[in-house]
């Protein structure tokens, strides 16, 4: 459970710092503070509810689909480090 709390706790974060960034991409343009990201609020909302319910399936389950439900928040993980490094390179 730690492990899951961990890579969705890191991969949030890196959207909302990326999230930041772009906002202040867009202020120093001149568009105002009022321009938001928002799907990636969305984005977040949604990996998290679906690794809620993989996180009650695999409590009831065995040892191995404990560690196969790491997969969910490590594909979490991954695609925030993408979205995190893809647009600042």
């Amino acid at each position: 459970m730690g492990v899951h709390l961990t890579l969705l706790a890191a991969a949030i974060s890196m959207l909302a710092l990326q999230r930041y960034l772009w906002q202040l991409k867009l202020a120093a343009q001149g568009y105002g503070p009022y321009m938001t990201v928002s799907y990636l609020v969305d984005y977040s909302a949604f990996f998290v509810l679906i690794d809620l319910l993989l996180l009650g399936w695999s409590l009831r389950s065995s040892e191995n689909a404990r560690i196969l439900s790491l997969a969910w928040p490590l594909l979490f993980f991954v695609g925030g480090l993408y979205v995190l490094v893809g647009n600042n390179v």
